[in-house]
């Protein structure tokens, strides 16, 4: 009997012990989660959401980076897609302030897109931060964003 649970302890302490582990970050998984969001932040300014291209220059710029279904819903509605609105200030980047792993496959990541302005490319500093949250999963053996929540802007 003392044997018994003795195997049912290494069990259960077996299960819990794999439970967490599996949520931990890795690494370089982690710095491919980075390299996707910040490269699609570097190519929102290469897409402006009022031209008639505007589909196209999203599949051509966002392909890389987002999934194909969210791809579609964007270049289908691109009012609703995050691009250059207007020519000042417009989208320089996204700065990443914290990337939690939501299991071996998904990251939530949560950020905000910097928009500068000529004063602030060439003194530095930015014109608007407007908060993002960006979900970001693997799918053959490729990490994409799945989900784009923009918040209001903040000056």
């Amino acid at each position: 009997m003392k044997s018994v649970k003795y195997l049912l302890a290494i069990i259960i302490v077996g299960v819990f012990s794999s439970a967490c582990t599996s949520s931990k970050s890795n690494p370089a998984d982690e710095a491919n989660v980075r390299g996707v969001v910040e490269g699609f932040g570097q190519r929102l300014k290469l897409v402006s959401l009022l031209s008639p291209s505007a589909a196209e220059d999203m599949k051509a710029q966002y392909s890389e980076y987002v999934s194909g279904m969210l791809l579609e819903q964007w270049m289908s509605s691109p009012e609703k897609a995050p691009g250059r609105i207007v020519s000042s200030p417009w989208p320089d980047r996204i700065e990443i302030t914290s990337i939690k792993i939501m299991n071996s496959n998904e990251y939530a990541v949560t950020g905000n897109v910097v928009e500068i302005t000529s004063t602030e490319l060439n003194a530095g500093g930015y014109a608007v931060k407007i908060p993002v949250q960006i979900q970001v999963q693997k799918s053959d053996n490729r990490w994409q964003i799945v989900n784009y929540v923009q918040e209001l802007a903040q000056p």
